[in-house]
């Protein structure tokens, strides 16, 4: 084979994407969702790894060839991935959509949902390093986007 020949699709590859670029999505914003999950008014919360600061149990959208993936279906996938419990993504609810701003100037949307789940919440140690029920008195060890989210459940008297 010629090297200086270009090499052709194999059969049944239509289209080549092109490679990633992570500075096209830097302007972006960080789009997550979030399953707000309340027991004895405290909600649980995951540790990822290597990280200092809880968060909620949830995580980003993908970026799909069509745009990116609806959030009814990226919570159902997040949580399945994180703690294991079915998120019926018909009974997903809506509760509110917080914004932020990081140091760094990264804008954060973060969707909140609440939604039947199938199972017990277990924690995948590939994931999370910890999980837990957390209350008002655990801000602390919150992320600030999580904390904002804590401010309005206890504002609501959801969390005490």
């Amino acid at each position: 084979m010629d090297l200086r020949t270009p090499l052709r699709p194999r059969r049944g590859i239509k289209k080549v994407l092109p490679p990633f670029d992570p500075k096209s999505q830097e302007d972006q914003p960080l789009d997550l969702v979030a399953w707000i999950n309340i027991r004895d008014r405290k909600m649980l919360m995951g540790l990822t790894a290597g990280e200092h600061k809880f968060v909620t149990i949830g995580g980003r959208r993908k970026y799909l060839p069509g745009g990116l993936e609806d959030e009814a279906t990226a919570l159902a996938r997040t949580v399945r991935e994180q703690v294991g419990v079915e998120i019926d993504a018909q009974s997903a609810y809506n509760i509110h959509v917080f914004r932020q701003t990081t140091k760094k100037g990264r804008h954060i949307r973060l969707s909140c949902y609440s939604a039947d789940g199938l199972g017990l919440p277990i924690k995948n140690p590939a994931v999370l390093d910890d999980m837990r029920y957390l209350g008002s008195k655990d801000k602390h060890l919150l992320t600030q986007v999580c904390k904002d989210v804590f401010d309005w459940l206890e504002a609501a008297k959801i969390i005490a």
